[in-house]
């Protein structure tokens, strides 16, 4: 299925393979009979007339197997013509492909589209603005058909796409989906129909179940026609195709399905009371049933401390809508507390502002923590305004807090003030969140629970740059909040640069936090476990510390693997997009899918958030592209602007600006970008050394190389010391010690190898070889890895190769002493080319020009380049080789 956008796609694709030159492209689709034959015949002859018998003609074809038999024939005879030479792509169900046989064609079965390419597809085909986990979430629905996903994701709210809304659960069949399980299910008798829409609502998953609701035995089950679209295994039944769900629901009327769910439900509550039956007697009362609200209250908070708050959120809607009016505000305030831990920030809004306008004062406390992150992540500022507003017309209310119901009240409050100062910290607003802190403080004195949630929001706050705490032991957290009590511990050991420690943590909380799957929570597998915001929370930060320890590729696939599965978009302002677009962009020169994906919808949230990021991505691959002059203005902007950077404790690796303005032959600017840099941390060193290395005199080496060494060593992250060792390395050639030279830069590709930032390792290699043409940084392994990384996506012009000076062409003596290399540099600079136009001419750097120099007047005893000069009209030329006389 999904022939059409299959074909759009591999029209697409055509237009830019190299392979393939200009092809001419006739498109056809069933829908444009009956003047089909005509306008093919047309078409075709008027491109045989205008082009030669080398030129490939690409006919692409949609249904060929509804083209009436006329036309296709006429299409089979233009395939199969030898000038000029025709390819026919054409698309037909798997049903008619026998009507086609007496043509020598070949048959192959479209796979089914992957996760990535479902969102590309979303995104760049039809600019459907998509999280990554919608998309993957449609794809496994709809078992990877194009035609499905497209026809699917046009039935649904931009929000929805986004992420910010619950997605229908099933999700609305479409005329594709019905063409092809519809058939299924129709040749199934009445029980076997009846029994499949069972299994479509049931909530458990036991065969045993299933058989009670339907009224057989296992054996008369077993045997009957419905498995062959169910998979049965060790007691336990799955629908096989999830669109048969979707279809059957669909189909099924308003009583079939009460039916239904009474039947589950007096099978269910047969089962010793089991806690699922009161969902399905929900689900089957035609109007509201005030008496079932509190038990749908107890199971989605126990649904929701087993992680699956999606399924939670579910169960508390349903109770909302049977709710009496003295228990509205509980039940609303959890259906927003689940919409914000799955990810539905906008339902959340809704939700949780009906709870904050209410005139219980106490509900409407308990409801201000989670509406302030829900409107931060939905709206993308916070409202500290109305914290503040709110906190004040409470004290104006109750002066005095003596009783357990004031202290309740001002621990709710006290929640409030400091989640908010710790979004303001993770936005780069330290003094809005060092006053929310002070104020929570004051506000929770003597309440045991604010005090430790005071404790947590500082050290929360100081891995984003806030008054760093030196004592991470925060004592003891509720069950609910053992999570984010973990993760708070993990940030304390990033704020203090113990990457180690920080990942360590975050890898075994985890293992013990994270079901092994989301729905496990209806089995009761775990009594707790984290919800979809708390996990993504947890895997951002892991991928952070990894990468700080320079592991470049892992924190890349960890945040690319989350990004399908969570919403990685909300933690700590969007850090998670700018670590996703910094990695994929180090590693394979370009950002990911996903990662484009999701800077996209937070443009929108927060146009400022990854603007630096982004900036810095440009950058990046600006300089893996030789264009030095534009990354060092990207750069500029990025580094003279750092008010509001929400990035303390997490840093991304950049490309220095010192360097790239030397590379651009602008030193002033290099010493300038210098002044700039901040020292505060230990990547913040590193960064500042390399700039000092590569802008001091000679006489000022010696005592850098000390205090690089020592920085070298200090640093957590093999990339970052790669780096160093790259800066020292060159230092060294510029004293003229290449034998040291040459053992730190064979260290520092040692070091960034194990990171897998290929475009980094690509540059390193590059700068190595026109140094050493003999000898290559990179073992065979990686070169050959390499080969096939994805580079970035640019329009380059050819260009001829270098200029060289042959060992056979006469040149003066004096170059004897110079390595083939130098040789080719000397040449230009005697025939009057600049340093920047010599580095034009052999595809090197300014700096790399400069080095080689500096190297070539020590050896020939010169000390400017019009000694030099003067050096070649004197001496004769000779052929390399030759006696001296």
């Amino acid at each position: 299925m999904g022939k059409a956008e299959f074909l759009h796609r591999l029209a697409a694709e055509l237009s830019t393979t190299p392979a393939v030159d200009s092809p001419h492209v006739i498109r056809f689709n069933a829908s444009s009979l009956p003047s089909a034959t005509t306008d093919i015949t047309r078409n075709h002859h008027q491109i045989v007339d205008s082009v030669d018998s080398d030129t490939l003609v690409v006919m692409l074809v949609d249904n060929i197997d509804l083209v009436d038999a006329n036309t296709r024939e006429v299409i089979l005879e233009l395939a199969a013509g030898q000038s000029p030479r025709v390819v026919l792509f054409a698309t037909a169900q798997e049903s008619s492909i026998a009507a086609l046989d007496y043509r020598p064609l070949e048959i192959r079965t479209l796979p089914p589209v992957t996760t990535a390419q479902t969102l590309d597809l979303l995104v760049h085909g039809h600019q459907r603005e998509t999280s990554p986990q919608v998309a993957a979430i449609l794809n496994r629905s709809l078992c990877g058909n194009p035609g499905m996903i497209v026809e699917t994701a046009l039935q649904l709210r931009p929000e929805q796409l986004a992420g910010n809304a619950e997605l229908p659960d099933p999700l609305p069949p479409t005329p594709l989906v019905e063409e092809v399980v519809g058939a299924s299910v129709a040749a199934l008798d009445s029980t076997g129909r009846q029994i499949l829409l069972l299994a479509a609502l049931s909530v458990t998953d036991q065969t045993r179940l299933l058989c009670t609701a339907a009224h057989i035995d296992v054996d008369t089950f077993i045997r009957s026609d419905v498995c062959s679209l169910l998979t049965l295994n060790s007691g336990r039944f799955e629908i096989s195709d999830p669109r048969v769900r979707a279809y059957v629901s669909a189909h099924a009327s308003v009583s079939e399905r009460t039916e239904a769910h009474h039947r589950l439900a007096d099978a269910l509550a047969n089962e010793a009371g089991d806690e699922f039956s009161v969902w399905h007697r929900s689900v089957a009362a035609v109007e509201g049933h005030a008496a079932l609200t509190k038990d749908l209250v107890t199971l989605s908070k126990r649904i929701f401390l087993r992680g699956d708050a999606v399924w939670a959120h579910e169960i508390a809607r349903e109770a909302a809508s049977h709710a009496p009016a003295h228990l509205t505000q509980s039940v609303e305030f959890l259906a927003g507390l689940t919409a914000l831990h799955s990810g539905f920030v906008d339902d959340a809004v809704d939700w949780l502002n009906g709870v904050m306008r209410c005139d219980d004062t106490g509900w409407a406390a308990k409801a201000l923590a989670p509406f302030i992150v829900s409107v931060t992540y939905a709206r993308g500022y916070v409202p500290i305004d109305e914290v503040l507003k709110f906190v004040e017309q409470l004290q104006q209310q109750r002066p005095t807090a003596t009783d357990s119901t004031d202290e309740r009240l001002r621990s709710d409050v006290v929640a409030g003030l400091i989640l908010a100062a710790g979004l303001s910290a993770e936005r780069g607003n330290h003094t809005a969140a060092r006053q929310l802190l002070e104020r929570g403080e004051e506000l929770g004195k003597g309440i045991r629970e604010s005090v430790w949630l005071v404790a947590v929001a500082r050290q929360w706050c100081a891995a984003f740059g806030l008054d760093p705490q030196e004592d991470r032991n925060i004592g003891t957290a509720p069950l609910a909040l053992d999570g984010y009590a973990v993760l708070a511990g993990a940030l304390g050991f990033a704020g203090n640069g113990e990457w180690a420690a920080s990942s360590n943590l975050l890898s075994s909380s985890l293992l013990a936090f994270a079901p092994a799957r989301r729905q496990a929570g209806r089995a009761g597998a775990l009594a707790y476990a984290a919800t979809p915001l708390l996990e993504a929370h947890l895997r951002v930060a892991l991928a952070l510390s990894e990468a700080s320890l320079g592991h470049v590729v892992r924190a890349k696939t960890l945040l690319e693997d989350a990004a399908y599965d969570l919403p990685v978009r909300l933690p700590f302002a969007g850090l998670g997009v700018a670590a996703l677009g910094r990695y994929s962009t180090l590693v394979d020169g370009t950002a990911s899918t996903a990662g484009t994906a999701l800077s996209q919808l937070l443009s929108h949230v927060d146009p400022s958030a990854l603007h630096r990021e982004n900036l810095v991505n440009e950058a990046i691959v600006a300089s893996s592209a030789n264009e030095v002059c534009e990354a060092a203005a990207l750069m500029n902007l990025v580094c003279s602007n750092r008010a509001g950077s929400q990035l303390s404790a997490f840093e991304l690796p950049a490309p220095d600006e010192p360097q790239l303005w030397l590379a651009a032959g602008n030193p002033a600017a290099a010493r300038e970008a210098l002044t700039r840099q901040p020292i505060d941390t230990a990547t913040q060193r590193a960064t500042n050394i390399r700039g000092l290395l590569a802008i001091a005199t000679c006489d000022d080496l010696p005592h850098l190389l000390v205090q690089a060494r020592r920085i070298s060593h200090e640093q957590a992250s093999s990339f970052e010391q790669a780096r160093i060792e790259w800066e020292i390395a060159t230092a060294y050639l510029r004293l003229g010690d290449e034998h040291r030279a040459r053992v730190h830069r064979l260290t520092a590709a040692d070091l960034a190898l194990p990171s897998g930032a290929m475009s980094s390792i690509h540059a390193l290699q590059r700068d190595h070889t026109s140094l050493y043409p003999a000898v290559d940084l990179l073992p065979a392994r990686h070169r050959a890895e390499h080969a096939t990384t994805r580079q970035p996506q640019r329009h380059i012009t050819a260009v001829p190769p270098p200029t060289t000076l042959s060992r056979d062409e006469p040149h003066p003596e004096w170059m004897n002493t110079l390595t083939h290399r130098e040789q080719q540099i000397a040449a230009l600079v005697v025939e009057g080319l600049t340093n920047r136009e010599a580095a034009h001419e052999l595809h090197l750097s300014v700096r790399t020009i400069e080095t080689h120099l500096g190297r070539i007047f020590a050896k020939v005893g010169v000390r400017s380049r019009t000694q030099l000069g003067h050096l070649s009209r004197q001496n004769p030329r000779r052929r390399a080789g030759s006696a001296t006389t």
